[in-house]
């Protein structure tokens, strides 16, 4: 416990924050962009507000595994840049596109049906919510694509340490997307107003914009250090890394989103107001769980470079460092929760002149939100240390004991008992204490596991010589 309220050396502070605020950026464009969306549907109806979580959720579930495992090419190229290899870089960079490709051709295939028979199952039968879920997934999903690509590309400036790059592209994706949904959702000038569809289209076009983006400025690198020009094939060597600790990255994501989901759909169950507060307050949520994973992405990249130069004390203590600054960030942000959530709730309040046929009691709405509000401000700490440890142990490539934690944690304790306290109780505010108290726990167990420091073992090219004076840790 010591290590965890020990000051370390202040630049590695700085280093952190240096890498982590472009990533900050990135997430607090992304909350934006979802707080915006979801205002513009709620001034449709709360219908359409309550169908944006699930169904964005189950969308993200489905694609999250590939997504996480295409992202393992950011420590992967934070190793190989530590180790002053440049060339690899751009290397695994075109492995992970041809991968990204793949995956995206695949998800349309294969589960876009899959989540479209999960909504009918949740759902009620010719509902408008059923109506609206559908019309938002379905484009979603088939053009996951995008998202894979742009996560493969970004992971080529993010392991080398340029945050900003991505964080460019993410903010001008924010803009691009706020102005699309706008019109296609409420319709401007000949360009019929889509409703819920056309904010899909609109994140989607938003999203194919930020891959060209990105691209572009892939090839315009120099090209003495970083040959991003020359069209590789995937490489086996990057391929069989990604595969083999990428997928175990990837299935944490999945089991700890698939979780969440399914944690929303039973909280469906209890009724629209209900889920319409859980949307709201997870919305919000955003404000503080996107900027703890853009210090878990910090830890990743830098916990990469530093175990790429042997450099294994100075890994470690990454995590510690990662947790001290999100701490304090999270006491922030239940400060704010404590004496704006009020104001901040109102923000979701829908138009009167726009709502039709709305069925939910917006005060009740407001009620429950607030008290939500309450436990997310407590596990938000458990977050932000469950992200420090693993973005750390990531980024040294260690993700089959983190990922095995984590899923047993949620399916074998949180989900089920989640089922039992709907079951028994049906009270929502039971279903929040004992989510509370279970990320409490994980959060503990995954500091056991980090603290043991068996995730330093080196193991990857360890047939190589190193080529920076080896730290190990006592």
């Amino acid at each position: 416990m010591n290590a965890i309220f020990r000051f370390y050396d202040r630049s590695r502070y700085l280093r952190i924050l240096q890498i982590a605020y472009p990533l900050l950026l990135v997430n607090a464009s992304v909350v934006v962009m979802q707080l915006t969306d979801r205002k513009f549907l709620s001034r449709l109806s709360s219908e359409h507000l309550a169908a944006a979580l699930p169904s964005g959720s189950l969308c993200f579930t489905l694609g999250c595994l590939l997504l996480g495992t295409t992202a393992f090419a950011t420590p992967l190229i934070a190793q190989s840049f530590g180790r002053g290899d440049k060339k690899a870089c751009a290397e695994i960079a075109w492995t992970a596109l041809g991968f990204a490709l793949l995956s995206g051709i695949f998800t349309a295939l294969v589960m876009t049906p899959i989540g479209v028979w999960i909504i009918h199952m949740f759902g009620e039968k010719d509902s408008m919510l059923l109506k609206y879920e559908l019309e938002y997934f379905v484009p979603l999903m088939n053009c996951f694509v995008f998202s894979y690509l742009n996560v493969a590309l970004c992971a080529f400036f993010s392991g080398r340490g340029v945050t900003w790059v991505p964080s460019v592209v993410q903010v001008a994706m924010c803009i691009l997307n706020i102005g699309f949904n706008y019109v296609l959702i409420f319709g401007y000038g000949p360009i019929p107003a889509f409703g819920m569809a056309g904010a899909a289209y609109g994140t989607i076009m938003s999203q194919a914009s930020g891959v060209l983006i990105i691209f572009t400025w892939f090839l315009c690198v120099n090209q003495t250090e970083y040959p991003t020009r020359k069209i590789q094939w995937p490489k086996w060597i990057y391929l069989k890394e990604i595969l083999y600790r990428g997928i175990p990255s990837g299935m944490h994501i999945f089991t700890d989103v698939a979780a969440f989901t399914f944690f929303i759909f039973f909280v469906g169950k209890l009724g629209l107001v209900a889920i319409t507060s859980c949307t709201i307050a997870f919305s919000m949520n955003q404000l503080a769980f996107m900027p703890l994973l853009g210090l878990n992405e910090a830890a990743a990249i830098l916990s990469g470079q530093y175990y790429g130069r042997n450099l294994f004390r100075m890994t470690k203590e990454i995590g510690y460092q990662t947790l001290q600054i999100g701490w304090i960030y999270c006491v922030i942000i239940a400060l704010f929760y404590f004496f704006f959530g009020v104001q901040a709730i109102d923000f979701f309040r829908p138009d009167d002149s726009l709502a039709v046929g709305t069925a939910v009691d917006f005060e009740e709405v407001r009620r429950v939100t607030y008290h939500v509000l309450f436990f997310i401000g407590i596990y938000c700490f458990s977050d932000a240390l469950i992200y420090a440890c693993s973005g750390t142990m990531r980024g040294a490539g260690y993700t089959h004991k983190p990922m095995y934690l984590v899923a047993c944690g949620h399916w074998l304790i949180w989900v089920p008992m989640t089922f039992l306290v709907m079951r028994y109780t049906s009270n929502l505010y039971y279903v929040w204490i004992s989510m509370t108290v279970y990320l409490i726990l994980l959060a503990l167990a995954m500091l056991w596991l980090y603290s043991r420091g068996k995730w330093l073992t080196p193991h990857l090219y360890e047939k190589e010589k190193p080529v920076f004076p080896v730290d190990r840790p006592a």
